[in-house]
């Protein structure tokens, strides 16, 4: 359920515990969407997952290349 790249494993596990998967999965369940998050210089982008076209974006790029 979950693909977690990074450059620091410990760090990674600082941030993303069983409670933080717990409330994505929640979160997912609840509004039926998908979700990609960056983790960068202590700021946390969140990218919804969009199926169908909206407004002609691009959502399936790669979320590093939108910032």
């Amino acid at each position: 359920m979950f693909d977690v790249k990074c450059q620091d494993a410990v760090s990674s596990r600082m941030i993303i515990t069983p409670a933080f998967m717990d409330r994505v999965v929640q979160l997912t369940k609840k509004t039926g969407n998908k979700y990609e998050f960056l983790i960068q210089d202590n700021l946390m982008y969140i990218k919804r997952i969009i199926n169908d076209k909206y407004l002609d974006i691009n959502t399936n790029s790669d979320i590093t290349k939108n910032l």
